[in-house]
């Protein structure tokens, strides 16, 4: 092999390749003080490689024989590789991969576990739950992980680099009390920095709990209450309390709540024709929980702050061993339909391989926030991610996840459960707020409750403790949105606009799923994607119904 051709396909992609380099996405290192927006933005921000850092991006560069790819600690772009006889493909897209490898000769089969598994329609199902995806030939990255492609002899030779989570956290020595400090004061020094920018809006959905009231706490530590847009909305039953809860806070704090007096959102670009094509070609069997509502990006320069990655702390499905997480899905979430127990087995396998893929041991306490960690955090309120790369999570960082799996007493296994560490972080940031009333009255805190959490943990949090954040780039620069050849291999697909008719329109791709039980438990699933969308108004406000049966197209024969 004496040539080697790199073909990088992206929206826009001149903008983003520097010389042997494509970058899109936003960047945060929390070491260095920097948050970098685009390509521009990390090279600005003086940091080299990127492996470990947080954010939301995604990384290509060669060099000589190797081809690096690299992504944010978290996974929150999907990495998917597969090749054949002198190439090697990397993608986002199920939907992409299996056109090519038909394009270049190759076959492509229907992962039968990992397709029966992701029929349940259970969060922990609801993604990817290993390295396999529901095509034999395609592989996925667990969070943490690059990828490497070598040009060895007359061939090409494929490996995993990086470390994985546990890896990582293994390395973060710091207690408990050390590791809340640095996650406040980061965060404060996230939100100070985006307060101060004038390229972007912060904006805050605050509701009646802990996550988004601790993100309060921040805006308020760093004196950003009036450059932080704060909003809450009363639009169903469900809303009533945080409601009400956010408009006390409102009164109490002396803050506008939804006023956009004076707030630039940006323009709206629209980047796609209609919302399922860009589903199509990104989260496409993929991420079932939540579809695109539009093609359009609205709001361009608003920065969301939220709670998003507390989950990491408090954990997401109950700090369980795989046993019994496998007790869990049977007994405590019932499946009633006929393929039950096929189901039940395809997903305790899955998550089985998902977690010795990640160096965990099955039987270990916190083995469901291990997967939770790798598989489905990054993914989790990413369903931006097909339009644009530019929203801060600023929890989802290493020392979260640390924290989260740190024991109370060493080598007892007894962690912190539910909201434990989020109020320590709110009480750090501010007391008085964390003394105010929340819409769950079961976690409301006296002064002396405040009093005794700030003593254990050290006293109050010090300015001199919150180190300075530096914002490299523009947020515009990073990039992302559908593209042109994903927007055609949809339209070649028959998904070239938005449809409620979902069932209908998959009703062939089942029909030709090869295997009778998948065949038939997609059929179950379109009677309840019809019972989804008699309730409301667009596909996009549906459950995981319409995703996952969408998800036929991948497996047709």
């Amino acid at each position: 092999m004496r040539h080697r051709t790199v073909l990088v396909v992206a929206r826009d992609v001149h903008r983003h390749v520097t010389g042997s380099r494509f970058g899109i996405g936003t960047a945060v290192d929390y070491e260095r003080g920097a948050l970098g927006f685009g390509l521009a933005g990390w090279q600005q921000m003086g940091t080299g490689d990127l492996d470990g850092l947080s954010g939301e991006f995604l990384e290509v560069s060669w060099a000589g024989p190797e081809l690096t790819v690299t992504r944010d600690l978290f996974g929150s772009i999907p990495v998917l590789h597969t090749g054949g006889s002198g190439w090697v493909a990397v993608s986002d897209s199920l939907l992409l991969l299996r056109d090519l490898r038909t394009a270049m000769g190759s076959t492509t089969t229907v992962s039968l576990e990992a397709a029966t598994a992701r029929t349940r329609t259970l969060a922990i199902t609801h993604q990817s739950m290993s390295p396999e995806t529901l095509l034999d030939q395609i592989s996925s990255l667990p969070a943490g992980r690059s990828f490497h492609v070598e040009r060895r002899g007359l061939g090409l030779r494929m490996r995993l680099g990086g470390d994985s989570l546990p890896v990582r956290v293994a390395r973060v020595q710091d207690d408990r009390a050390e590791l809340t400090r640095r996650i406040a004061a980061s965060t404060v020094a996230v939100v100070r920095a985006l307060a101060d920018s004038p390229c972007v809006v912060p904006e805050l959905a605050l509701s009646g709990g802990v996550d988004s009231r601790m993100m309060l706490a921040a805006v308020r530590r760093a004196g950003a209450q009036d450059q932080v847009l704060i909003e809450s909305w009363n639009r169903s039953a469900a809303n009533e309390a945080d409601y009400a809860c956010a408009q006390q806070l409102s009164r109490w704090g002396g803050f506008a709540l939804n006023s956009r007096a004076g707030v630039d959102p940006g323009d709206p670009i629209r980047l796609s024709e209609a919302a399922i094509p860009v589903f199509a070609t990104s989260h496409l069997g993929l991420y079932d929980r939540v579809l695109p509502m539009s093609g359009t990006w609205y709001n361009p320069r608003m920065v969301k702050l939220g709670g998003l990655g507390a989950e990491l702390l408090k954990g997401n499905y109950g700090f369980r061993s795989l046993p019994q997480m496998a007790q869990w899905l049977s007994t405590g979430m019932k499946d009633a339909s006929a393929h039950a127990a096929a189901r039940h087995r395809a997903a305790v396998a899955q998550l089985a391989k998902g977690l010795r893929a990640i160096d965990v041991d099955p039987d270990a306490p916190d083995a469901s926030e291990w997967h939770y960690a790798a598989y489905r955090a990054g993914q989790h309120g990413a369903a931006h991610s097909p339009m644009h790369l530019s929203a801060v999570r600023t929890l989802m960082q290493l020392d979260v996840l640390a924290l989260g799996h740190r024991p109370d007493r060493p080598g007892t296994g007894v962690f912190t459960r539910a909201k434990g560490g989020m109020l320590d972080l709110l009480v750090l940031l501010d007391p008085d707020l964390a003394q105010q009333p929340y819409a769950n009255a079961g976690i409301d805190l006296s002064a002396d409750d405040v009093q005794q959490r700030l003593h254990q943990l050290g006293g109050p949090l010090t300015d001199e403790e919150v180190p300075s954040m530096r914002i490299f780039g523009k947020q515009a620069a990073a990039g992302g949105g559908p593209h042109a050849l994903g927007g055609s291999i949809a339209r070649a697909w028959g998904l070239g606009e938005d449809s409620g008719q979902v069932v209908e329109l998959t009703q062939p791709w089942v029909d030709a799923v090869a295997d009778r039980t998948l065949r038939a438990i997609h059929q179950d699933l379109g009677n309840l994607t019809r019972n989804e969308l008699k309730r409301v108004n667009a596909v996009g406000d549906a459950g995981p119904g319409p995703a996952k049966r969408l998800s036929a197209v991948l497996l047709a024969s």
